[in-house]
């Protein structure tokens, strides 16, 4: 995942991935080679090699939800599967089909009923 000019990675420490994300700056990697995140040779993934970093592409959604967290975005999980940046939503919408994170324009996501209790959601909602 590529963010403003730096990839969302997992981060490498003697050849293995340690739980810890950062945002690699694209104009600090040196070289781009494959990596083997587990013994199964057929699971080959993009490294990012700088000089004092290396990291790998994030491939899981638990991953994604980690390092959005670890690097300080806005982005709350919604529902299964759903991760939804709050700095861009204009307002929540309940209607009869449920409750919408509105980003403008008339672009939606519906979330999940049940998060009409936490204080973001209630905080936006009209």
């Amino acid at each position: 995942m590529i963010i403003d000019g730096k990839i969302l990675g997992s981060i490498i420490d003697n050849d293995k991935e340690i739980g810890r994300y950062t945002l690699h700056d694209l104009n600090e990697v040196c070289y781009v080679d494959m990596f083997s995140a587990s013994k199964n040779q057929k699971n080959r993934v993009p490294r990012f090699n700088s000089r004092n970093l290396m990291t790998t592409e994030v491939r899981t959604f638990e991953a994604v939800k980690q390092g959005l967290e670890d690097i300080g975005g806005n982005f709350l999980q919604m529902d299964t599967g759903l991760l939804v940046n709050f700095d861009l939503v204009k307002n929540i919408v309940k209607t009869s089909n449920g409750l919408f994170a509105d980003f403008g324009e008339g672009y939606t996501v519906r979330i999940a009923d049940n998060k009409d209790k936490m204080e973001i959601v209630k905080s936006l909602m009209y």
